[in-house]
């Protein structure tokens, strides 16, 4: 396949995007995507390329490829090496890191990891350090996770709702269906 670094030959010549596409005429998702490596250049974009600019050398930007350059579903890379602004869409930044454990969201004193996992934060404000309590997505189907829950001195109802939240989104990430969880008195 064939690619073009379109976006060096722009700072070479202090073009912005949209003044390249004004020239050319090319239409600017176009360049948008052959710029960041999302397309191969076409030999016709080429040839509105090389009539825009007839004294540019484009063999210098002009290189051959096996694979799109930046792949976001490779397996063979990393997520972050995949990664190729802040804002990119392939995987969220972590919101926080607890006890090794990337998370995704956070509701309250509940959290979920981008494997799924409920993180609990077992601190009630009273000033006691319990750490964090996680459930591991085989206990999603346990019909009696809630009364196990329940049991548990640090598992007050503000909890218990910031739970209920969490349970939810994470059987939905990892493709679980919930369980009905009936709380039973404290």
């Amino acid at each position: 396949m064939k690619f073009i670094n379109l976006k060096q030959f722009r700072q070479d010549r202090c073009l912005s995007q949209k003044e390249l596409v004004a020239i050319t005429g090319l239409p600017q998702s176009t360049v948008s995507y052959i710029e960041n490596g999302y397309q191969e250049i076409r030999e016709n974009q080429l040839d509105v390329l090389k009539q825009a600019y007839p004294d540019a050398d484009f063999s210098q930007y002009i290189y051959e490829s096996a694979s799109y350059p930046y792949q976001t579903n490779s397996s063979r890379h990393e997520i972050e090496t995949n990664r190729k602004f802040p804002g990119d869409w392939s995987r969220p930044t972590p919101l926080d890191k607890i006890d090794g454990i990337d998370i995704l969201m956070k509701m309250g004193r509940a959290s979920v990891s981008f494997d799924g996992d409920i993180v609990l934060d077992r601190n009630d404000g009273t000033f006691l350090n319990l750490g964090y309590y996680v459930i591991e997505p085989d206990l999603f189907g346990d019909s009696d996770l809630i009364d196990h829950l329940t049991e548990k001195e640090w598992f007050n109802d503000e909890l218990y709702e910031d739970f209920k939240r969490c349970y939810l989104i994470a059987c939905r990430l990892v493709g679980k269906r919930p369980v009905a969880q009936i709380k039973t008195d404290y």
